[in-house]
């Protein structure tokens, strides 16, 4: 392990000393990381919900609005260090996350664009995201490669996005990576809670009007069923229409669907490739097989700063179940509602939003077809069946930068060997009750995180590589245990990095 530990450190050095040694070409920040996305959002265009913010987008470029990497130079490149080398102590145990590697990005002619992202990523998790780890799934990352006697566990990372640009109307792309629907801290529909997954992409931009299709292959692990893995493919689609220049409505929707089941193997839907259709109808002709989910979303921006949003996703529901009001199992949706106020003070930005989903959203009659990659939410990270209240500040002055986060949730899980619809990974095929269904049901958490983390960033502040320290304290108690977890954490991290330890 002290080979391997030599490795990390040798490797993160060399990316640093890439880092330092910069080409010609804008200046490249976060698109990984949550903060910097919020902030972003102050600079962007009301298209920003659909925004793909994948990996080796520029801010510059964001400010604009534009999905890919573009500049005004003929040919432009960029090789980052992709670094996170952190190690902590918690009240348990000695903790680490760290994660090097490399970013290379290249666009020629404002055409095409290129970008990659490796990196090995080491780990030895906090308890609390090790109980959500049960099937050698490094969250956020993807499958281990190696887990030692030390519980010290290895997962390589790796992402890449070759594009090009037809005209003003027309952008094609196609690689491996993660993807964010949507305009708060979490998001309802998609966003980088799983790992990376291929991809197409297809935007078109006519008018007031941006609309994004997006057609990925995915790979899902049954725990409870013992079959395996198993391939699965989606379709997604998200159209923006500005209504004005300050209020935006967004359609969502996606489809789910297994490669192959006991009785024929169906590969890619071809049906599911024409990018204009509407999904739930198509589902509905070929016998409802498919996981379907439809939903819309609303944000309005203010003239001072600020922003509402909100967004609500349909898995599935029966309007007269809906005004019956007997808490039918079947009525499945998750909803969102947030604010963000830029410069509250000078540097300093606020959010607070409100996250719920009901038992058994996501959830699908097999398994294959739940709204996961890797046994990974594609939307929140506490699947489902919870209620959750975010509040997340920043604040930046020259090269010093602070986050604040609270998060409070109360989430039900299954129990007793009952279905409670609080596993999206479990077919909702025997709910433990056709009505009296509420939010939490089953057994029942409540979670308070606090987390605290201060940076500098070293030499240039367009480069991004940070030290910081990071405080951090969850409460988890239910009817049959309660945990306690403090942890303090320190080390050195570029901008390209974002952590997934805020559940």
């Amino acid at each position: 392990m002290k080979t391997l530990g030599f490795f990390i450190l040798f490797f993160g050095f060399f990316g640093v000393m890439m880092h330092a040694q910069e080409m010609q070409g804008l200046v490249i920040q976060s698109p990984l990381s949550d903060t910097h996305r919020i902030e972003n959002q102050a600079k962007l265009n009301a298209h920003a919900g659909i925004f793909p913010l994948a990996p080796g987008v520029e801010n510059k470029l964001i400010a604009l609005g534009r999905d890919s990497l573009f500049t005004q130079k003929e040919r432009a490149q960029r090789i980052e260090a992709l670094l996170d080398l952190n190690a902590g102590l918690s009240t348990q145990q000695i903790n680490t996350f760290s994660v090097a590697g490399i970013h290379v990005q290249e666009q020629y002619k404002g055409k095409w664009h290129f970008r990659l992202n490796a990196g090995l990523y080491a780990a030895n998790l906090p308890d609390y995201l090790e109980t959500t780890n049960t099937q050698d799934i490094l969250p956020g990352v993807g499958e281990k490669a190696f887990n030692s006697g030390s519980d010290l566990a290895l997962a390589p990372y790796f992402s890449t996005a070759l594009g090009y640009t037809f005209n003003k109307h027309f952008h094609l792309e196609a690689g491996r990576g993660k993807h964010f629907w949507g305009d708060g801290y979490r998001s309802g529909v998609l966003s980088h809670n799983a790992a990376p997954f291929p991809y197409a992409k297809l935007t078109t931009s006519v008018w007031n009007i941006k609309y994004v299709n997006v057609w990925g292959s995915m790979k899902d692990i049954s725990a409870l069923d013992n079959l395996g893995s198993r391939r699965k493919f989606t379709t997604m689609h998200a159209l923006s229409w500005n209504i004005h220049k300050r209020f935006n409505m967004t359609v969502f929707e996606s489809v789910v669907w297994q490669n192959s089941d006991s009785l024929s193997t169906r590969n890619f839907e071809l049906n599911y490739l024409n990018p204009v259709v509407f999904f739930r109808p198509l589902e509905f002709a070929q016998g409802s097989a498919d996981n379907a989910l439809l939903g819309v979303g609303f944000k309005y921006r203010g003239r001072q700063d600020w922003q509402a949003y909100t967004q609500i996703y349909f898995d599935e529901f029966l309007l007269f179940e809906l005004r019956r009001a007997l808490g039918w199992w079947g009525n499945k949706f998750a909803f969102q509602f947030g604010l963000k106020k830029w410069n509250v003070l000078p540097g300093l930005h606020a959010l607070t939003e409100v996250n719920l989903a009901r038992p058994y959203t996501y959830t699908h009659g097999s398994v294959f077809q739940a709204y996961g990659h890797l046994q990974q939410s594609l939307a929140h990270p506490l699947e489902t069946n919870f209620v959750e209240w975010v509040n997340h500040w920043t604040y930046s002055k020259r090269d010093l930068n602070f986050e604040f986060t609270h998060m409070w949730a109360i989430y039900g899980r299954d129990k007793n060997d009952e279905n409670f619809g609080g596993n999206i990974f479990r077919s909702y095929a025997n709910p433990a009750k056709q009505y009296d269904n509420y939010l939490a049901q089953g057994l029942k958490s409540n979670v308070q995180l606090v987390r605290l983390r201060g940076g500098k960033t070293l030499g240039k502040r367009e480069n991004g590589i940070q030290a910081f320290t990071e405080i951090l304290f969850r409460h988890e108690q239910n009817d049959d245990w309660s945990r306690t977890e403090a942890y303090l954490n320190f080390g050195i991290r570029s901008a390209l990095y974002s952590s997934w330890n805020d559940r």
